[in-house]
């Protein structure tokens, strides 16, 4: 609510390993995913023409063995890949897109240690990224939550503003005792919710001539300090619980640099108000994140939830605390995880250290949607560069990691098992990774990486974790995509 932000004051006047013992191993069951995926007939077709890459003395790909010494998804080792690839292309990123759901509640009004509110310091947080030329080739979107119902307004001075449908005003508080100077400001909505020696629960105003003093006797007013002006409040039903709401962007998502200007003009227009509807905000962000992955099926989409609160807000019926707030949440990011196409939650703190309950329950979140913990930005510090810093290590995980396959010239396949993946470091020095059948087989060797079926079910080239963070710190770094040469697993 508005009138938190007041806090106190003066009143005035008044990884696992395989046994190598199956038939078929991970590698060839990926391999012929891949191939099926294409709608080839498997490894070494030549349906539709010559496999590409095929080295000229080679006419079909070497079969996978029934069992391969009990390294996981390991195929046949050649020598060296400079022997027999002829072909080799630097690897494309898989595009990703990014559709924000940010929260402007009330309470995103609170001011930082720096003098400046949290709203403000995100909003700039976010124009320096959308601008930041390391953010070039991303797509974003973005919308708000709270959304308000049609005609009821963001903010109010009394109840008859909000009408039947969004009252009432929460423009009130405790009002305090006789002889009382100085009162800990306590919101309240009837007089039952107020301590026994308050005067019950009342609108509230500032004073004219010094905003740090409350009021609540509009008539008398603050003597010198001049009239007592009706503080705004928020109408409580303002908020809609229709997750399609959120579903469609206040900006559609789109390529930076291009989609920045847009970006940046709605967010100088936005204003905090509101409580903190998560749940819906959440579903209508990863259908539209679905939505764009499913129009967009070479693209990776993520869902990324920035918040300063707990849900508050259309919570369903049943549920009655807020950990039981908070399960709901974290079904909805695992619903999205789980859903074809895979959209994945990041999820954006911003607390003090006095609210240690928060970081557990993002992290819920975060976890359930498949994105391991939370990133918690401490409001008592530097929150502007503390966001933009956090934003920046969620776009280098998106980027960096996932390559598409390399695109076969027309008439002719690729065997995705005479595929090769190499690193050159900023040295000069090239490694060859070691394919590992799937993402449960990372943790064998230093480079590794795997087949991950896409949106639309095309499968990408994915390095695994280690491999990945050595991808993000090798900011020179190149990578190449082999063709011709039976691919490497561990050795």
């Amino acid at each position: 609510m508005l009138i938190a932000a007041l806090a106190t004051v003066m009143w005035a006047g008044s990884c696992s390993e395989s046994d190598g013992s199956r038939t078929e191993g991970t590698a060839e069951r990926s391999a012929r995913a891949a191939t099926n995926a294409r709608g080839q007939d498997g490894p070494g077709s030549s349906a539709s023409g010559t496999n590409f890459g095929n080295p000229t003395e080679q006419s079909e790909a070497a079969p996978m063995p029934a069992d391969n010494g009990g390294t996981r998804g390991a195929p046949p080792q050649p020598g060296p890949a400079e022997d027999c690839g002829k072909d080799v292309q630097r690897a494309m990123r898989v595009e990703v897109d990014m559709y924000i759901m940010l929260d402007r509640s009330g309470s995103m009004l609170a001011e930082t240690d720096s003098g400046e509110t949290k709203w403000d310091a995100i909003r700039d947080a976010l124009t320096t990224f959308v601008q930041d030329p390391e953010s070039s080739g991303l797509g974003v979107g973005l919308q708000y939550f709270p959304l308000g119902v049609e005609g009821v307004p963001e903010s109010c001075v009394s109840d008859t503003e909000c009408g039947a449908r969004g009252g009432p005003c929460t423009n009130r508080a405790c009002l305090p005792g006789p002889f009382t100077q100085e009162f800990m400001l306590i919101p309240c909505l009837n007089d039952n919710e107020c301590p026994t020696s308050s005067r019950g629960c009342g609108p509230i105003g500032v004073c004219e001539e010094d905003e740090s003093y409350a009021c609540y006797n509009f008539d008398q007013g603050c003597g010198r300090m001049g009239a007592c002006l009706p503080l705004a409040g928020e109408c409580l039903g303002f908020a809609t619980c229709e997750p399609s709401a959120y579903e469609t962007p206040a900006v559609e998502i789109g390529v930076l640099p291009e989609n920045g200007s847009n970006l940046v003009d709605s967010l100088m227009n936005a204003n905090p108000t509101g409580l903190t509807p998560t749940g819906v905000a959440l579903v209508g962000a990863i259908a539209q994140a679905r939505a764009r992955a499913l129009a967009n099926p070479t693209h990776r989409v993520i869902a990324l939830l920035a918040t300063d609160g707990l849900p508050t807000d259309c919570v369903p019926p049943a549920v009655t605390t807020l950990d039981e707030a908070v399960d709901a949440v974290a079904l909805e990011a695992s619903d999205g995880v789980s859903m074809t196409p895979s959209v994945p939650t990041y999820v954006i703190g911003v607390f003090s250290p006095e609210e240690p309950e928060a970081m557990p329950k993002l992290d819920q979140i975060a976890q359930a949607g498949g994105t391991d913990r939370a990133f918690i930005v401490d409001a008592t510090a530097d929150v502007s560069q503390q966001f933009l810093d956090v934003l920046a290590q969620i776009r280098a995980g998106s980027l960096a990691c996932e390559f598409q396959l390399p695109t076969p010239p027309e008439g002719e396949e690729l065997d995705p098992m005479l595929v090769n993946v190499d690193l050159t470091r900023a040295s000069g020095a090239t490694e060859t990774l070691a394919f590992v059948g799937d993402a449960s087989g990372c943790g064998q060797v230093e480079l590794e990486w795997y087949y991950e079926a896409g949106a639309g079910g095309e499968m990408t080239i994915n390095t695994c974790a280690s491999t990945c963070q050595q991808l993000q710190a090798e900011k020179d770094a190149t990578v190449q995509i082999r063709i011709g040469c039976p691919t490497r697993g561990p050795q």
